[in-house]
């Protein structure tokens, strides 16, 4: 497995990674609707990368494929963390974290899915409240996630 910063034309396989963690993964808390509206089929890929913009984004490869990825905004949030299922489990997960970071500064945020919740948790994350968000006109709930040293 190697971690590195993700390259310039990569973004087609990050969403590609997102999708198959979202839409195949397990989230037995999430309703089929609430996984297409986080995760829907069509994309705007100039949406998408824009939403990295000012971000470090560190990908995890196995055998030339991007199998996960994470990013952060350089301050404190981590973004996105996402591990395709069948490296889930693995560690790959907790290597990204531990990569971005690196690269932020304390207290670390995130904003997680009830799904990750008890990945944060158990890297030291404690919740400090939920909220729901609406993606594509659906309401979809998630915590308030944060670490402290």
């Amino acid at each position: 497995m190697k971690y590195r910063k993700a390259k310039e034309g990569e973004l087609r396989v990050l969403h590609e990674c997102m999708y198959l963690a979202v839409r195949d993964g397990s989230h037995p808390r999430y309703s089929e609707e609430e996984l297409r509206a986080w995760c829907p089929d069509e994309y705007s890929l100039s949406e998408w990368a824009a939403s990295f913009s000012g971000h470090d984004v560190i990908v995890a490869e196995d055998d030339g494929g991007i199998v996960g990825f994470v990013d952060g905004d350089g301050k404190h949030y981590v973004d996105r963390l996402y591990v395709i299922p069948l490296y889930q489990g693995l560690g790959v997960g907790k290597k990204l974290l531990g990569e971005i970071e690196k690269k932020l500064l304390l207290p670390y945020e995130a904003d997680v899915s009830y799904t990750a919740a008890e990945f944060f948790k158990k890297a030291g994350y404690e919740e400090i409240g939920a909220e729901e968000v609406v993606r594509n006109g659906i309401r979809i709930g998630r915590l308030k996630m944060a670490k402290k040293g």
